[in-house]
């Protein structure tokens, strides 16, 4: 758009400089227009690359200063914003937020997961500080799926990472339980799918008490009762029935009385 005050400029068509290209711009013609202190500055009329006619001042054309009708740095701009279709202006793509936010786990030292990943030497590849690269090796981010390593000690590179969902990337941690069960490697929580066992079962057997993979799969659970939740041998005098029915650690059932005591002492020493 031509601004108002110069579209009633006289032009006139001058032949040594007509049709001259400078960047994006080809000269039309040129006009005067006198300043407020009686100096004359020379006006050029250009035809801009992208088809928009301009006004641009002679001295900024030839010294470079102005290269178009402004197009250029509109799309300068939106190439900042819109980093290879990742980062748009309306919005962050998800693939672009797990490239971000994987770079900043691993080389922000000011990043809250930082002494997780960076700080224990988790790194990420030369080719991947382009998120172009990032995005062909990966792809785009499938809906609930977030970047998940296959080596949990390995870096980031293409040949160790994938998208996995939540279950997966629970499964890969660095404290997750792997075991070798049928000649095979699996997690506790696999193990838990496999044997139709509670994982809280199978964690007490295996950690607490120390059993073998397969003793804690084979066992009944009936057989399993023999110890409280606080580890007492459920046997012989320590087997308490309530008149409710059924069977109580009586170490426990001391414990709670003692509780329930201590806590009624409380409430009446707190009483007017």
């Amino acid at each position: 758009m031509i601004a108002n005050k110069y579209i009633n400029l006289p032009f006139y068509f001058n032949q040594d400089i007509a049709g001259k290209v400078y960047a994006c711009l080809t000269v039309i013609a040129e006009g005067h227009r006198r300043r407020d202190n009686g100096d004359s500055q020379i006006i050029w009329l250009c035809l801009c690359e992208c088809g928009n006619v301009t006004l641009c001042m002679k001295q900024r054309v030839l010294s470079g200063g102005t290269r178009s009708c402004g197009c250029l740095t509109r799309d300068a701009t939106f190439a900042r914003s819109f980093v290879h279709g990742g980062a748009a202006r309306s919005g962050k793509t998800p693939t672009y937020e797990s490239w971000r936010a994987m770079r900043a786990r691993c080389e922000d030292s000011k990043s809250l997961a930082y002494e997780r990943y960076g700080g224990r030497g988790i790194t990420v590849c030369e080719r991947w500080q382009l998120f172009a690269h990032f995005l062909a090796d990966m792809g785009e981010r499938p809906k609930g799926y977030s970047i998940e390593r296959i080596d949990n000690d390995g870096p980031y590179t293409p040949e160790n990472c994938r998208w996995g969902t939540a279950v997966e990337q629970g499964q890969n941690k660095s404290n997750t339980i792997r075991l070798a069960y049928q000649g095979q490697e699996c997690t506790l929580r696999e193990l838990s799918l496999i044997s139709g066992l509670e994982y809280r079962i199978l964690y007490e057997r295996i950690r607490k008490r120390g059993w073998s993979v397969e003793k804690a799969v084979i066992t009944p659970l009936k057989q399993d009762l023999t110890t409280c939740k606080r580890g007492h041998l459920m046997e012989g005098a320590n087997v308490y029935c309530p008149p409710k029915g059924g069977r109580e650690c009586r170490a426990c059932h001391k414990i709670r009385i003692q509780q329930q005591n201590a806590h009624y002492i409380l409430e009446a020493s707190c009483s007017p």
